[in-house]
């Protein structure tokens, strides 16, 4: 294996299938995400080939609330940004493109529980989590 090539194995001990990755490095900047339903055991392995270059989305500055939430998300300076919403086993829920600087997300309609929502503008990405309750 190379040595910007890296392998895992993430093992279920809570006996539920449900399984979720995040590897982020000292900065706090996420190098790798998944999440999904893999049974007892899963095996994968990712590269890095280093920094790209950086832009002026700043995730810092995006902001989600209330959290929990119950009826609305509001979404707080991610103009043109592009979303996607994950329940906890990695199923797409939703998806919003070019969404507004201050957008409002109706949770009404989700079950109770663990969400999470995949920001992305430009060549940039960030995921954050939040609660709905009821």
């Amino acid at each position: 294996m190379d040595e910007d090539c890296y392998l895992f194995t993430g093992i279920d001990t809570w006996g539920d299938g449900g399984t979720r990755f995040t590897l982020t490095d000292s900065e706090g900047t996420q190098l790798f995400y998944a999440v999904g339903n893999w049974g007892a055991e899963t095996t994968g392995q990712f590269g890095s080939n280093g920094v790209l270059g950086t832009n002026d989305f700043s995730t810092e500055s995006i902001a989600l609330y209330p959290n929990p939430a119950s009826t609305v998300l509001n979404l707080k300076n991610a103009e043109n940004a592009n979303i996607e919403v994950y329940d906890i086993l990695g199923k797409l829920i939703l998806t919003q493109n070019n969404i507004d600087v201050d957008a409002q997300i109706n949770v009404a309609n989700l079950q109770a529980g663990t969400y999470f929502i995949k920001i992305s503008k430009d060549n940039s990405v960030t995921t954050k989590k939040f609660l709905v309750t009821k």
